[in-house]
C-alpha cells in the first residue's frame, strides 16, 4: 500500500522541521521535549504519521511557535 499523505499533513510535517530548524534543535532534542521517539518526530516531519491536535500543542509550546504557524502561509490548506 503507498502512502499518500493529506497535503495538510504534509504542509504541517514541514513547518514543524522549519520551527524545529530555526530553534537550532536536532529531532532528537525535539522529541526529548515532547515525549517521543526520535523516529516519531521524523515520522511527524515527513507526514507518514499524522499530528494530533494536543500533539501539535505540545510541538507548539516547546518551540515557541504558535499553532497556526505550523498550517502554513494563508492558515489553510487547498485540497484540490
Amino acid at each position: 500500500m503507498t502512502h499518500n499523505p493529506h497535503p495538510a499533513d504534509v504542509i504541517i510535517g514541514k513547518n514543524i522541521c522549519a520551527a524545529r530548524k530555526r530553534h537550532g534543535y536536532s529531532m532528537d532534542n525535539l522529541a526529548q521535549l515532547i515525549g517521543v521517539s526520535f523516529q516519531q518526530v521524523q515520522k511527524y516531519e515527513k507526514a507518514i504519521n499524522r499530528v494530533s491536535c494536543s500533539m501539535l500543542v505540545h510541538i507548539s509550546v516547546a518551540l515557541e511557535t504558535p499553532v497556526e504557524d505550523f498550517f502554513g502561509k494563508y492558515g489553510y490548506v487547498d485540497y484540490e
